[in-house]
Formats: C-alpha cells, structure tokens, sequence
C-alpha cells in the first residue's frame, strides 16, 4: 500500500478517535461589551451580546469596557467576572453591591475611574490599574490570596473611611501614586512599593502592616497621621516622617526591626522601635530633626538635622566599623547653625568623623561645638575628616563625660620641638654663666 493510501486510513482514525474523547471547556466562555453611554449593569440591554456579564453554573464571562464615554453602575448584591478591560469613562459600585475578578488579567486604562462608595471588589486574579483606582466613603477593595494588583496610575483610599486589605498569599505592586487620605490600607501579604506612597489620615488603622512591606520608592508619613509596623520592613529608597510648624508630628511605629539597607530615612516626626526591635541602618542616611525611640544600630551614615540640626534618640547609639557621623557646621548655635545627636542612653564609638562647613563659615580659634550628648560613652572615631584650618589653628577632639566636643585650638608643640627647644635653652644658659664666671676671674 502506498504512504498516501496509508495516511488516507490514518488521518480518519484519528479524528473518530478525537470526537469520542471528552472535549476541554474554556474559562473564558462568553466575550461581553458594553454598548456606550450611562447605564446599570444589570440591564441586559447595556451589552452586546444582551445578556447581564455574571459567572454561573459553569458559564463564565469576560467583559469589555472602551464605548466612547462609558458611566457604567454595579447595582447588583454580587457580580463576579472572569476579567475586565476597562479602556475609559467610569465605572461605579453602588453600596451593598460587589464585583468580584475571579481569575483572568483585568485592567483599568491610564482614562478609566473605577469609584467605590460603600461597595466591594474583590480581586483574586491579576488587575493592573493605569488610571484611577478608589476606595471611598466606606468602601472596600479586597486582594484575595493568589491575587496581584499592580497600580502604575493612581490609588486613593480615601474620604469616611475608605479602605484596602492584602491579604495573606496576595501581592500588591505599588508602582504610580497611592494616597491614604482618611482611609486605611492594611497588608497581610506582600506589599512591594516602587512609586509613592503617602500617608494622610487620621483615622485608626492608615497603613498596617502584618506581613511583608519592601520600599524602593518614597514612603511618606505626613504630621498627624501614623503607619504601623508588625512585620516584616525593609527600606532601599526614602522613607520621610514629617512634622509641621506647630508641632504636629507624623509616627512610625514598629515592633520588628526596622532594617535599612540603602536609601534615606528623614525623621522629624517620630520613629518608635518597641518590643526589643531596633533602627538597623544597614546603609544609606538617616537624618531629621525629629524623635527616635529605641537602640540604633548605624552601619550607615546618620546626619543630624537638616542642615542643620538636632536629633534625639531616646535610647542607645551603637556606630559600626562602617557607620559614618556627619556633622555640618554654620555657626555656633547648636541645633539652628551646627547639626547635634542628642542620645539619651549610652554611645558605643567605632567608624568615622565627617564634619562640613556650609554657607561658607570658617571656624574661629576659641569656637567650640558640641556635636554630642550621651549618658555614657565607651570606643572612639576610628578616622576622620575635619575641614582645613586657618594657618596655626587646630581641632581638638574632646571624649568627655557626657559630650563630645570639637575645639579649635592653636597646636600644641611636639614632644620632639619641645625638647629641641629645651636642649637649645639649656645650652645658652649654660653659655651666660660660664661667660660670667671667667669674667670674674
């Protein structure tokens, strides 16, 4: 028999085979696109085909969202979709409705604005937001476990309440803006930051975080609200807890170190470590005119003030072989013209001394600055960098009690110019006597 003879048997058999073998259902069953303009959800005359988008009895549904203009409302108690491509316009849940993303890839276009008051999302696929992504007046958007939500437009959990929960096995991608004002956002999965975050409530539970919190953008904490650590931090990009000018301070509060391991922590508000836990600056700075309460351990650079400034911490300062204190200098006011660490607790002293002027001062001989103060002190600076001098000044390093103070001072004579100096004395005077004594001969 010839090979096309043979294929002509082969390909039939195949195919009966194929028609009596069970056949694979897809997810995504039904493709539904909104028809334009205002409308409800629930209204079957909104979508093409007409049929309201919501999964059941095995029939599943991906909806499209891109008519021109589109104001479309989820007035419905629970709608649940496998995916949803929102190109532009807004989309609003009512309250006591929810729209539930099961498990395709969603996304909200850089024109779209998805508004939530009193309603639920629930994502347990992949959403990513380009446009706007809100939470408020009670509203609720839940990142269920296996779920990732990554942001590179804008989120706003904000006005009475508003909130955001990652739960445990979900993972939430900040990379845009996301705003906490007056609403809270509380991570039990794992919360990577790449854009900016910032924190402005007053409200109980701003930004907790029980589970994994990773900065490599900008966190900030502004004056009266507070975020809350009991996890797992760690900070590689900027970390700002601000103060206002009458006084009201933002807090960061954690019960597990706070670790850093480049980038810069600014504390004019107040960072508080309880429970054993300690400011672990790894590298990068740490700088402010705030409040630290707990042990710091610095392998990095700590920069009291602003340029210049005070610092405090309340509790022991620990500088490593590679920690650097750099002190800038203005004047001879402490805190408003030169920088001061101000510890209560005790200084343990390894690493260096980096001290520069600003505004073009030029220390005086007699100036002195007290650049710290401590309970105890035990170690010293193993190398410094002191700005050069007027010809026949000096700085003076002083290790005392309670403070470390740097003088300028005019140089002691060496030991060695000290006995030249003797011995060259010592040998005119012995020339004025002997000349006396022969001319009393």
């Amino acid at each position: 028999m010839s090979s096309v003879n043979k294929l002509g048997l082969f390909v039939p058999a195949i195919l009966l085979i194929w028609s009596l073998s069970p056949q694979p259902t897809y997810a995504d069953g039904i493709s539904v696109s909104w028809n334009g303009g205002t409308g409800n959800w629930s209204d079957t005359s909104n979508w093409t085909p007409a049929t309201v988008p919501n999964n059941n009895a095995g029939t599943t549904y991906s909806v499209t969202i891109d008519a021109p203009s589109p104001a479309v409302t989820i007035n419905a108690q629970n709608i649940s979709i496998d995916s949803l491509a929102f190109s532009g316009g807004s989309l609003a849940v009512s309250p006591e409705s929810t729209l539930n993303l099961t498990s395709g890839t969603s996304y909200i276009a850089s024109f779209g604005s998805y508004g939530n008051q009193e309603g639920v999302l629930n994502n347990s696929g992949a959403l990513n937001n380009y446009g706007e992504l809100d939470s408020e007046q009670n509203g609720q958007i839940f990142n269920l476990a296996g779920g990732t939500i990554t942001n590179y437009g804008r989120v706003s959990i904000t006005e009475f309440s508003g909130s955001m929960e990652n739960e445990l096995g979900a993972q939430l991608n900040n990379k845009g803006q996301l705003f906490i004002n007056d609403g809270s956002l509380l991570n039990y999965g794992t919360l990577n930051n790449t854009g900016t975050i910032r924190v402005n409530s007053l409200t109980s539970q701003p930004l907790e975080n029980f589970g994994v919190l990773v900065n490599s953008g900008t966190l900030n904490v502004d004056f009266e609200s507070y975020m809350d650590n009991y996890s797992s931090f760690t900070n590689s990009g900027t970390v700002t807890i601000e103060s206002s000018n009458s006084g009201e301070r933002g807090r960061f509060s954690t019960t597990t170190n706070y670790v850093q391991t480049a980038g810069n922590t600014v504390v004019n508000g107040i960072l508080s470590a309880s429970n054993g836990a300690i400011i672990d600056i790894r590298g990068g700075t740490l700088s402010g005119n705030g409040t630290i309460n707990g042990a710091v351990v610095m392998g990095g650079t700590l920069s009291p003030g602003n340029s210049p400034g005070t610092l405090t911490i309340n509790g022991n300062y620990t500088q490593m072989s590679g920690g650097t204190l750099l002190e800038e200098l203005a004047g001879i006011i402490p805190g408003t013209e030169f920088d001061q660490l101000v510890v209560n607790g005790g200084v343990s002293l390894s690493g260096g001394l980096d001290v520069e002027l600003l505004n073009d001062f030029a220390p005086s001989l007699g100036d002195s600055f007290t650049i710290m103060t401590y309970d105890s002190e035990s170690g010293e600076f193993g190398w410094m960098d002191l700005p050069t001098l007027a010809e026949g000044e000096a700085w003076l390093v002083s290790y005392n009690p309670t403070d470390i103070t740097l003088s300028v001072v005019t140089p002691e004579p060496s030991s060695l110019l000290l006995l030249v100096t003797g011995l060259m004395l010592l040998a005119a005077f012995t020339r004025v006597r002997m000349g006396r004594n022969a001319g009393r001969v």
